[in-house]
């Protein structure tokens, strides 16, 4: 476990390096490209490696995957790619951590892979929360309490159809309490606020 920690830590500091080269030497159009295409390669990489059974390994990528996928979408909004810097911030995280959360828990269930799956189990809450606040504010005219109180009441209703959703075995268990945790962080975030 210690050699494939160690792996993986320098697989994302060369990644990291070769992104940082990636943005100072070549334009936006380059830089998407690469960086596109650096997380689909994870992905496949981790996929291919659980596959052929090398579990611990390809759960190490697969989390470097998961980070990537989750900068190119912070990356989409700060390039403005497809005009959706003009859009509400609220509504873009919200859509943009829910398709993440689905593409995890997709990518999970067919590579069989662990780590997606709480990756994206986790993103549910937040991302029903975050564009919760996103429609309120723009469609309706509450106030911040009952704004904070609904997106909470609608992230709290979907993390446990999410919870429902998820409970097959074991595993699946431990993903639904990621989720269920993550859900009552996002309501203690929305009392607070």
């Amino acid at each position: 476990i210690t050699l494939v920690v160690i792996g993986v830590s320098l697989l994302s500091t060369f990644a990291v390096f070769g992104l940082v080269y990636a943005f100072i030497n070549y334009g936006v159009v380059a830089r998407s490209l690469i960086v596109g295409a650096v997380t689909v390669a994870s992905i496949i990489v981790a996929s291919t490696l659980r596959r052929r059974g090398l579990t611990s390994t390809a759960e190490g990528i697969a989390a470097l995957g998961a980070l990537l996928v989750v900068l190119d979408a912070w990356a989409i909004r700060e390039n403005d790619f497809f005009g959706v810097a003009a859009s509400d911030e609220a509504l873009y995280w919200g859509s943009a951590l829910a398709l993440c959360a689905a593409f995890f828990i997709v990518w999970s269930r067919v590579a069989l892979l662990r780590v997606p799956s709480i990756a994206g189990h986790a993103l549910v809450a937040p991302a029903v929360f975050v564009f919760g606040l996103g429609v309120t504010t723009e469609i309706l005219p509450l106030d911040d309490d009952a704004l904070r109180g609904y997106s909470a009441a609608v992230a709290g209703i979907l993390t446990a159809l999410s919870d429902l959703w998820g409970c097959g075995s074991s595993e699946s268990l431990k993903e639904s309490h990621w989720a269920f945790t993550s859900g009552q962080f996002s309501l203690t975030l929305a009392v607070m606020r």
